[in-house]
This record gives C-alpha cells, structure tokens and sequence, in this order.
C-alpha cells in the first residue's frame, strides 16, 4: 500500500523537478538583473521543499532519539558559512557520551567515519521507507563498535 503512495508520487516529483530545471536554464541564460535571476533560483529551490512538506509522514510511528528533553543547537536549513544545515542538532546539556536511541525500528544500512561533516555516523533504513541518519556520535555501540577502525 506504500508502495503504490510512493510510485503515484514519484511521476508528479519528476515532472517538478524538469520543470524547475527548465526554468534555471532559462534565467542563466536571461537577460534578467543579477538580483532578479538570484530570487528567482531561490524559488525554484523552496518550491519543491513545500511540495514534500506537503505530504503525510506517519504520525506517532517515531520517538525521541534522546531521553531527555529536545532543544536544539542547529536546525534544519540554517545558513552555514558555504552550504545550508541538512539536520539538526539537538544540545546534550554540555555533556558527551548520552545515549542515541534509533527512532524507529530498522536496520542499520550505513555506517560512515569522517573528519568533518558528521563525524561518526550511522544511518537507519524503517520498514515504513523512510531512513534516519544519527551524526557527531561520540562513538559506537553495540555489534557495530568492533566492525568500526575510528
């Protein structure tokens, strides 16, 4: 049943994502102003974002992935000095080492090491489709930590 909500999506994404591409070729190449060309590629870029907003995601299928009280220290689409945050960042209170806890059942899909970006992080394919992506973790636990050279 998903899966056929998915594929009657998918036709609609691509023809959005055709049509905004076609319309970026054609400012580049417009004769329009420099601040004309840069505001309309900024609504090429948010119009997409509210058409997948739009959509319904399960309700009460996740939780937390902390056991204590959400607050931010970065969200999502804030702008970093060369790009836009592609997350968010929950504060642990000062305190490294607390618990993440997966948000869904699943299965773990990726797990990647790196200097910069996330740092250690594992990624969670859910049986409903979706995948969660848990980064800046201190370390691994589990079955996971002894496959990991950090």
């Amino acid at each position: 049943m998903q899966n056929e909500k998915k594929n009657d999506i998918l036709p609609q994404f691509f023809n959005l994502n055709l049509l905004f591409a076609l319309c970026i070729l054609h400012i580049a190449f417009s004769s329009l102003p420099m601040k004309y060309r840069l505001s309309l590629l900024l609504l090429m870029m948010i119009v997409p974002v509210l058409f997948v907003a739009g959509q319904q995601y399960p309700k009460n299928y996740f939780r937390s992935p902390v056991s204590f009280p959400i607050t931010l220290a970065g969200s999502f689409g804030e702008i970093r000095r060369n790009h836009f945050h592609s997350g968010i960042d929950i504060r642990t209170e000062g305190v490294q080492g607390k618990p993440v806890y997966a948000i869904a059942d699943g299965y773990v899909a990726r797990v990647n090491v790196s200097p910069g970006g996330y740092g250690k992080a594992l990624y969670i394919v859910h049986p409903n489709g979706y995948m969660s992506l848990y980064g800046h973790l201190s370390r691994y636990a589990g079955a996971i930590a002894p496959w990991v050279r950090a």
